[in-house]
């Protein structure tokens, strides 16, 4: 018998499971069936990604985990291009001013910051979609000056 000790949670690393790990939040990297829970996969169909190593999705799982996630799908599958579809910064781009915003702190009403915030925690919410960080500062910036200009 080999002296070699297996992972006592049985996980086996993966591209395909690394990617997932980079769709998730972290309070569900601590509690990865949460994820399964979030996107509508099954117990035993994230089982088999999680603990047995499977490399590839059915369709069906792939657009559930796209759908949840605003993930491209052909990264998903691939892992080649962008890991977001374009149309996840679609709003960014419609509401992003035509030159750069630049916030002083001095200059800051921090009430319509407050409201620029959460309008995008309203619109991540109802869509059940995340943001890179980079893309919700954008967002943040674009809607806190459109704020300002309404004033």
């Amino acid at each position: 018998m080999s002296s070699l000790k297996v992972k006592d949670d049985s996980e086996l690393e993966n591209p395909l499971k690394e990617r997932i790990k980079f769709l998730m939040t972290e309070s569900e990297l601590n509690h990865p069936y949460s994820f399964a829970t979030r996107v509508g996969l099954s117990k035993g169909t994230f089982t088999g990604i999680w603990k047995e190593g499977r490399s590839s999705l059915h369709h069906g799982t792939v657009n559930k985990i796209c759908a949840a996630t605003g993930a491209n799908p052909a990264w998903l599958v691939t892992g080649m291009g962008e890991p977001f579809e374009q149309q996840a910064s679609a709003v960014v781009d419609v509401l992003e001013p035509k030159q750069d915003v630049t916030l002083e702190a001095e200059l800051l009403d921090t009430s319509l910051l407050e409201q620029a915030f959460e309008t995008l925690d309203q619109a991540l919410k109802a869509t059940n979609r995340m943001m890179q960080p980079n893309g919700r500062a954008q967002f943040v910036a674009a809607v806190y000056a459109s704020l300002k200009e309404d004033q």
